[in-house]
């Protein structure tokens, strides 16, 4: 049976600008879940996240993630001035693959075996700097400038992987995974892998917690979402 866990923080920053969705079919097995991270100056760009994450999320069980990313996307275009960066996941069936979609640097994981896999790629200039050769603590610096977004991106631009299914999925925005390394996420995923609400209230207070131990400086204060799927 399928269970799911969300927690979310708003930090030190003056709005709450994640959003997330999940849905499921009891009778056949199938689920969706997004996950967004909306930005910009625009007084609607929470609203904006929402709609994007509750979009992506409905549309994908009947379709696929990439359609959906699309329309979420078109959602955006017509009826906001806020943006934000998303991933999406999907599965038919408890024995289909899992695909995913996404824009922008939220991230997926699966967990298998005690593994946890990174299935999605950051679309911002770090990931572009670590491609080139340069040092991580280099390209660190660039985390937060994205490349691409839900409500700029052509739909050639939309990253796309599949996984095998998993015992667990993880998606999560940038407040948790920017502060807490693979090897801290993977701890909290290995002690709480059983109860995905407590994982995911887990890793966003981990996520606090080490961002509070940094200089102020380096802190982020940035709103922290992760959603948890096990299968």
């Amino acid at each position: 049976m399928i269970t799911f866990g969300t927690y979310s923080d708003q930090g030190l920053r003056d709005s709450q600008q994640d959003a997330h969705h999940v849905t499921f079919n009891r009778d056949t097995g199938q689920w969706a879940a997004a996950i967004a991270d909306g930005f910009g100056p625009e007084e609607d760009v929470a609203e904006a996240a929402q709609e994007a994450a509750t979009t992506a999320a409905t549309k994908a069980i009947p379709y696929d993630p990439y359609v959906a990313l699309g329309e979420a996307a078109t959602r955006l275009h017509r009826d906001y001035d806020g943006d934000c960066v998303m991933v999406v996941a999907s599965q038919y069936t408890p024995n289909d693959a899992i695909d995913i979609a996404w824009v922008g640097d939220c991230r997926a994981y699966t967990w298998a075996g005690g593994e946890l896999t990174q299935l999605t790629r950051d679309h911002n200039e770090a990931q572009e700097l670590l491609d080139a050769g340069v040092p991580d603590e280099v390209a660190r610096d660039h985390c937060h400038i994205i490349t691409t977004s839900v409500a700029r991106s052509f739909e050639s631009e939309y990253g796309t992987a599949s996984a095998a299914a998993p015992e667990l999925m993880l998606l999560t925005t940038d407040g948790v995974h920017d502060v807490l390394n693979y090897e801290e996420i993977r701890e909290i995923v290995w002690r709480f892998d059983t109860d995905p609400e407590v994982c995911a209230q887990a890793l966003v207070e981990a996520a606090r917690e080490a961002d509070a131990d940094r200089s102020e400086e380096e802190q982020s204060g940035d709103n922290a979402t992760a959603v948890v799927i096990r299968l």
